[in-house]
């Protein structure tokens, strides 16, 4: 983790062991709101470089503050990936001034 990044674990990988498996430490990823997700409004997804669903910002976490009401953008690479009797993505993510995308739920 370099200076200026947070690490921050996804939640609901369980649904995309699949997608994970094919991620690598160091590996962009991208976040992207879906403000029509049925289960969650203020919802953060995370796609791989390759555009898969891996997981979603926890909803306690400080970063979906900074994005939904501070307006605040943030970039992110893999961290830690484990797809094997457990299902885990940590992140290194940074702040930027250039707003997150945003796309319409696709479920899991």
């Amino acid at each position: 983790m370099t200076s200026g990044t947070y690490p921050i674990g996804l939640v609901g990988t369980v649904h995309y062991r699949a997608a994970i498996g094919r991620c690598a430490r160091g590996e962009r990823a991208v976040l992207l709101r879906e403000p029509d997700n049925p289960h969650d409004e203020g919802a953060i997804a995370v796609a791989s470089a390759r555009g898969e669903t891996i997981g979603y910002i926890p909803r306690s976490c400080w970063l979906r503050e900074a994005i939904v009401d501070e307006g605040k953008g943030a970039s992110a690479t893999i961290e830690r990936v484990e797809c094997a009797e457990t299902v885990a993505v940590v992140l290194a993510v940074a702040l930027s001034d250039a707003p997150i995308g945003e796309r319409a739920f696709r479920g899991a």
